[in-house]
């Protein structure tokens, strides 16, 4: 399902890159992914899901999130890691 906004979470284990990650709503509308920081495999149930440190356009706080690369996808079509 669909929605307005996408929820960026904070995952363990932590890396020296993962410290400024916190949870934050994303509004596609009003900010989009500026670059791909880094990227790791987590379990995501029955399978492994790729999930990418993005660097968002309007980086207040926080400045990058773990973000699923599907969802990057298909929420921001034209962005190239």
């Amino acid at each position: 399902p669909d929605s307005p906004c996408l929820q960026a979470q904070e995952l363990s284990p932590p890396s020296f890159q993962e410290e400024a990650v916190a949870t934050v709503l994303i509004e596609p509308s009003s900010i989009t992914p500026y670059r791909q920081l880094d990227i790791r495999k987590t379990n995501g149930g029955t399978r492994l899901q790729t999930e990418w440190l993005v660097e968002w356009s309007n980086h207040d706080e926080p400045p990058a999130t773990w973000e699923p690369a599907e969802q990057i996808q298909r929420r921001f079509p034209v962005f190239a890691p």
